[in-house]
């Protein structure tokens, strides 16, 4: 449904930019702000939203909502039209300027204003028609079907109370012949609109908008006739009134409602999305706050936006903003198992609270079983904030020189014995594990480079980070890992290999023990290399006369050592010999 309409919105557009449509069809467009425009999901609909104002519905497709948020956003539109409304058959969307203006059919659109009884600016035109506002009142809200003829209403609204918005005018001038509209204006926004045609000289009309009251205070109504400037007027200083009024409290004048929180359209929000609460008791909802609270006391505040009654919704911060940095993982860690509450406040009086979550984009990576590796080379990754029944959606990316990087496919892999007995469930979010294990193949980054760029990469120390279905716009922290050329294959060698995702022994995981990575043969003999064979790694360099069952003829062999680990601190690590196989260098864990 949603390309369909895209495909049509497309053409339109097209037809807009060529200046066919301007000038052959009158358009019913209703304005919108894209920088304000966002996701709410709303029983179970999943819509796009500007203030109080439901533009556009998606059911329960929340990937094409964000994608046509995002599209709305990117292009900066601002008009949503229809042809044939109330049931339009043709939707579509325009951005400003986007249609050239007819001077001989059109006038030029004019900014609204919403101050009291200020006509609409614009110049005069020699013509004779004169479409005058007269007056705008409120009638006492009927249903449809009972409606017989409208009351006024007597005293100020309450906030919540349904109307009329009733708006009469007259044509004193000529025929009106094409299309035009009325519209309605709360606060200096739009909140309904009818389209016209022709329309007899001297007539009368008096249409209504339905219309739910908004907060508590004082505001401005308006009606506007042809906002549009679609027809030539003799006269448009009187195309506009505008007057004020005053909302009471919806509770007998009283503020002492407390707002009751009951429940939210969804346990664990993302950043940036709209956070629907139902409940009772929200008229006059914008005189409070709503806070946003974490465990650690942190809190964050905003004005709650009004839906009904019963509804409202809040923007949901990001409180992960800086946080895929290495040296803040636990902190991230903690902050992503934190429950979070949402309360509304207005001085001492407050609601009760409801507990949610709030969903990280950023997945977390701890460390690498290699931090040197060769293209081909099998790296296991521990870190978490991962979803690994959707790990096939996650990719790992290598930047092996600055500001230039490729991407390989991460899978599944063993979860590490010394990794916590709980891989850390998440409140509200099952699906996300806190602590996991997944591996990657390093991919060729030497491949159709030249010789200049193939030593910088050598020289460099790379980048590894990884991330989610959310896309690269949310990447991990990221890791060290430094990429070589595979060593040529020494003569003589028994095992016709050197160092290899096929030869070198298995990842092995001991309790108590942390994986560093591969042994070296840095404290040995000049130009000595490291092999794998079934007895695990073992260093070799050249000697004459010298014969080695394991390296070769004209070669000897040495213990390989875990000295590139020596930290200095008390936490190196050693070789690890298990049944009389050397898996490499492991360091006790430190928790």
């Amino acid at each position: 449904m949603f390309w369909n309409i895209m495909a049509k919105f497309m053409l339109v557009l097209m037809l807009v930019l060529s200046g066919t449509l301007a000038s052959e069809a009158a358009e019913d467009c209703i304005p919108l702000n894209p920088n304000t425009a966002n996701l709410a999901h709303v029983n179970n609909d999943w819509k796009i939203v500007d203030g109080s104002r439901w533009l556009f519905s998606f059911g329960s497709n929340q990937a094409e909502a964000r994608q046509a948020l995002a599209i709305i956003k990117k292009y900066n539109f601002s008009s949503s039209c229809f042809v044939g409304r109330p049931q339009p058959s043709f939707k579509y969307m325009k951005a400003p300027g986007a249609a050239p203006v007819s001077t001989a059919t059109r006038i030029a659109p004019v900014t609204m204003t919403s101050a009291p009884n200020q006509p609409i600016q614009g110049p005069v035109a020699t013509a004779p028609v004169d479409l005058k506002a007269d007056r705008i009142w409120m009638a006492r809200y009927v249903p449809p079907a009972s409606l017989t003829q409208y009351t006024a209403l007597t005293g100020n609204p309450k906030a919540c109370d349904e109307v009329y918005l009733v708006c009469e005018f007259h044509n004193a001038g000529g025929d009106v012949r094409g299309d035009w509209r009325v519209s309605w204006q709360v606060d200096g926004k739009e909140v309904h609109s009818i389209r016209f045609g022709d329309f007899k000289a001297g007539a009368r009309q008096s249409p209504a908008a339905r219309y739910r009251i908004p907060d508590t205070g004082t505001h401005t109504y308006a009606c506007a006739l042809d906002p549009d400037r679609r027809i030539a007027e003799r006269d448009v200083m009187n195309n506009r009134v505008a007057g004020t009024f005053q909302v009471t409290p919806a509770s007998g004048g009283s503020q002492s409602a407390v707002p009751v929180l009951k429940t939210l359209n969804t346990p664990a929000a993302l950043p940036g999305s709209a956070l629907v609460v139902t409940g009772q008791n929200f008229c006059g909802i914008g005189s409070w706050r709503a806070v946003i609270e974490l465990q650690g006391g942190q809190k964050f505040e905003q004005t709650p936006q009004f839906l009904s009654s019963t509804q409202f919704w809040v923007t949901v911060p990001d409180i992960y903003a800086g946080y895929n940095v290495t040296v803040k993982n636990a902190q991230h860690r903690e902050r992503i198992k934190q429950v979070k509450n949402i309360t509304l406040k207005q001085g001492t009086m407050m609601s009760n609270k409801l507990a949610f979550n709030i969903v990280s984009n950023y997945p977390i990576i701890d460390t690498l079983t290699k931090d040197l590796a060769y293209p081909g080379d099998i790296i296991f990754i521990t870190g978490g904030n991962v979803d690994m029944s959707r790990i096939a959606m996650y990719k790992a990316v290598f930047e092996y020189l600055p500001g230039k990087q490729t991407q390989t496919a991460i899978m599944g892999g063993n979860m590490p014995d010394w990794f916590p007995s709980s891989t850390g469930t998440v409140p509200y979010i099952p699906n996300i594990s806190m602590f996991a294990s997944f591996k990657l193949v390093v991919p060729d980054v030497f491949a159709g480079k030249s010789a200049a760029e193939q030593d910088a990469i050598e020289r460099n120390m790379g980048k590894l980070y990884i991330f989610g279905p959310t896309g690269p716009a949310a990447v991990s922290n990221p890791l060290n890992i430094k990429i070589s050329k595979r060593p040529a294959t020494q003569p003589g060698s028994t095992t016709g290999s050197t160092t290899s995702a096929s030869t070198c022994p298995k990842l092995k995981l001991f309790p108590g023990y942390n994986y560093e990575g591969p042994p070296s043969c840095s404290v040995h003999a000049l130009g000595a290399y490291l092999i794998c064979d079934a007895q695990g790694y073992v260093c070799c360099a050249s000697r004459d006369g010298s014969r080695s069952q394991r390296c070769g003829v004209g070669r000897y062999e040495f213990p390989a050592d875990c000295t590139r680990y020596f930290s200095g601190g008390g936490s190196s690590a050693g070789p690890m010999v298990h049944d009389g196989i050397f898996y490499g260098c492991y360091s006790r864990k430190a928790w």
